[in-house]
């Protein structure tokens, strides 16, 4: 029953109050859910990345050795290339700003040979890392072909 000057009931205010936090925590989980599906594009995009990266290093003409017959050795990596080179223009030229609205950073290693893109190094959580195993141009020990990419 309504008293004079009583504008709203108990009951009334308690189901508001109810339905504001409803609201908000449905709010909240699209804002999670919403999160979650970016970082998981972001990290595709990365995977990506650095797996064409990885093959191209591998397995492109422009980064393989040469044997005395001057045909491609497959899944060789030449690191003897001069440092402005950097294992073959083509895959580190992937990486340039102007080729790569995206914003990818690198960082290649191989047979004791590191390539970094200029920028802020990587951090432990945001990066993601292939590995291919290779042949080195230095006496063509086996070796691990690091590609880590991050944004």
């Amino acid at each position: 029953m309504m008293q004079k000057g009583q504008v709203f009931s108990l009951d009334f205010l308690i189901s508001l109050v109810a339905v504001v936090v409803a609201v908000g925590l449905m709010l909240q989980a699209v804002e999670v859910n919403t999160y979650a599906q970016k970082e998981e594009r972001l990290y595709n995009e990365m995977e990506m990345v650095a797996e064409t990266a990885a093959d191209l290093i591998a397995l492109g003409s422009d980064t393989t050795c040469t044997n005395a017959s001057g045909a491609n050795i497959v899944n060789c990596v030449d690191t003897s290339m001069p440092t402005p080179n950097a294992w073959g223009g083509k895959v580190i030229d992937a990486f340039h700003p102007d080729l790569n609205p995206s914003g990818y950073k690198y960082e290649i290693s191989c047979g004791g040979v590191t390539r970094t893109s200029p920028g802020p190094p990587w951090a432990s959580e945001d990066f993601y890392e292939v590995q291919r195993a290779v042949s080195t141009s230095v006496g063509g020990m086996p070796e691990t072909l690091f590609v880590r990419v991050w944004k």
